[in-house]
């Protein structure tokens, strides 16, 4: 018997062969279709080759899910049934397609292997990360640590400012990241420091009580003060001028000196520090980690830890909140002093028009 076309004829090239064997007076002939199967598609990037051979591939959990489709060529070739075997994964349309549900997070990646009789001819790693949905406005959050400051001269309150810009003052920031097209991006979703401030009396004396009875007397008043000079001196000392400055002359009121500073720390942290803070977020956010092989099994603790470094987080809040510190002051020409004690004026009229005189 000799066949008309060998093996190693119809092995080499694609397409459908005729092979006939012929012993004296009989004849028979089989066709043999030769096909390559390759992959044509699929919905992840691809990161790289590991040693292996293994090919890994990555996506976030915020796309659809990872769709493998193979190609057959020459095309328009029927496999038979169940003539490509699957592992990992779940069935696509055809055999020629699978699926890798993005619904669960496969931070450790998910193999996806496709066999023809035992022979490899897809073999995946396919990680699913989180989203950029993990991104969120900053939450700045300011620890006001009333206690001891370094008072200006005659001075009854103080806002440290130069506390909130030592980066003894900052604790560990909040970070956060996520997979986007081949790159670990990073989120700063909390960022917590300490604003040191107080008040203080100078002696003066605190009206807590305008009906008090007697009422309390005032710093350097003589101790023969009548009822009627004590609550004159109160009122001469707290009712403002103008601009809403008292002269506080014997008399002060710690509630309302409070409320002074409250607004210089709101003020401070509104218009200064938090939009420097803000403007910090966007700089850390613009910046990522290319994933390769490398890296792509680290910890996130750890791959956020590197980007810190690389970063130089502590370095970037400390310039800026000076920066912050440096608008505040350059603006400062008694306009955050006028504008605080204008916001005090209302209660410190209030406040003397309650004294019985």
């Amino acid at each position: 018997m000799t066949p008309a076309m060998g093996p190693s004829d119809f092995t080499t090239s694609l397409g459908s062969k005729s092979l006939t064997a012929t012993a004296e007076t009989a004849s028979d002939s089989v066709s043999v279709t030769v096909v390559e199967i390759t992959l044509s598609s699929i919905s992840a990037d691809h990161i790289g080759t590991d040693e292996s051979g293994q090919e890994i591939y990555a996506t976030n959990d915020e796309g659809g899910d990872v769709n493998i489709v193979l190609q057959v060529n020459p095309s328009g070739v029927s496999l038979p049934a169940n003539y490509i075997s699957w592992t990992g994964g779940s069935a696509g349309a055809s055999q020629l397609e699978r699926t890798v549900s993005v619904s669960t997070l496969q931070t450790s990646g998910v193999d996806v292997k496709a066999e023809v009789d035992g022979a490899s001819i897809f073999d995946a790693k396919i990680y699913i990360f989180p989203g950029p949905d993990v991104n969120e406005d900053l939450e700045v959050v300011t620890n006001r640590s009333f206690g001891s400051v370094n008072f200006p001269p005659n001075s009854l309150g103080a806002v440290d400012r130069n506390g909130a810009i030592t980066a003894s003052t900052v604790s560990q920031p909040v970070l956060d990241y996520y997979y986007e097209s081949g790159e670990w991006k990073f989120v700063l979703v909390r960022l917590e420091y300490t604003l040191p401030w107080g008040v203080r009396s100078l002696g003066l004396t605190d009206v807590t009580d305008p009906n008090a009875n007697p009422f309390p007397l005032g710093l350097g008043m003589s101790v023969f003060s009548t009822e009627s000079e004590k609550r004159n001196q109160a009122f001469l000392s707290l009712y403002p001028n103008a601009q809403g400055i008292p002269l506080f002359y014997g008399y002060y009121s710690s509630s309302l000196v409070f409320q002074h500073e409250i607004f210089h720390m709101d003020d401070w942290s509104n218009n200064y520090f938090d939009p420097e803070m803000v403007d910090l977020e966007s700089d850390f956010e613009d910046g990522g980690i290319d994933v390769d092989l490398s890296n792509i099994d680290d910890d996130p603790a750890d791959i956020v830890s590197e980007y810190g470094q690389v970063f130089d987080f502590s370095q970037k809040y400390l310039d800026a909140a000076g920066r912050a510190d440096d608008d505040y002051t350059g603006n400062q020409s008694g306009v955050h002093e006028d504008r605080a004690w204008l916001d005090g004026k209302d209660g410190y009229e209030a406040l003397a028009n309650s004294i019985p005189l």
